[in-house]
This record gives structure tokens, C-alpha cells and sequence, in this order.
């Protein structure tokens, strides 16, 4: 399988995950803000982001464990870049010029 090939199939699980966690915080601010409040108004809106923040980053969450995928896919991701420069110094794609006079036939000398 070749290196930008697989590049492209981890951005794909990354993405995926990111999405996930945006969803994960949205329903559990939902969920936060539908519950009863014991501050006052202007407040529950950062009370319920900080109680979503104290769940949602406990040492087990889910979130916690989708960085940690990502992490790990992102360092993949980066292995294999760091090899297409490699393949790039070793083998570059720019091909020397070809020299066209020295192809040719010598032309003939008119003699005069």
C-alpha cells in the first residue's frame, strides 16, 4: 500500500473521531442545561458547561480515549510523511536535462 494512500485512509478515522467528540460535548450540554440549576440565571450557562467539563474529562471518559486514538494516528500519519521525504531525498522526481546536440549526427560541412 503506498504511503499517501495511507495517509489519506488515517485522516478519515481522525476526522470521524473529532466529530465524535464535538457531538459527545453538544448532547451532554443538552443534557446539562435541561437539568435544574442552583445558581442564578446568567451563571447556568457556564455552570452546566463546567459540570459537562468535570464528566466528560473524568480520568475513564470517552474523549479521553478518542484523543488518545487521534494521538496515536496523527503520530502515524507523521511516520509516514517523514517517509515520503525520505523517498523524495533518495529518489527525486526532477530528472536531469538530456542534452540534445550531443544526440545528433555532426552535420555535414558544406565545401565551398
Amino acid at each position: 500500500m503506498n504511503l499517501v494512500r495511507q495517509i489519506a485512509i488515517a485522516r478519515w478515522p481522525i476526522e470521524r473521531l473529532r466529530t465524535s467528540i464535538t457531538n459527545l460535548w453538544n448532547f451532554a450540554l443538552l443534557i446539562a442545561g435541561s437539568g435544574p440549576n442552583e445558581v442564578v440565571e446568567e451563571m447556568e450557562d457556564a455552570e452546566a458547561a463546567a459540570r459537562v467539563a468535570e464528566r466528560i474529562f473524568s480520568v475513564n471518559s470517552p474523549i479521553e480515549k478518542m484523543n488518545r486514538q487521534i494521538d496515536r494516528l496523527e503520530r502515524r500519519t507523521s511516520r509516514l510523511r517523514k517517509g515520503i521525504k525520505e523517498i523524495h531525498a533518495d529518489f527525486p522526481s526532477v530528472a536531469k536535462g538530456i542534452d540534445i546536440d550531443d544526440d545528433l549526427p555532426p552535420a555535414p560541412r558544406n565545401a565551398a
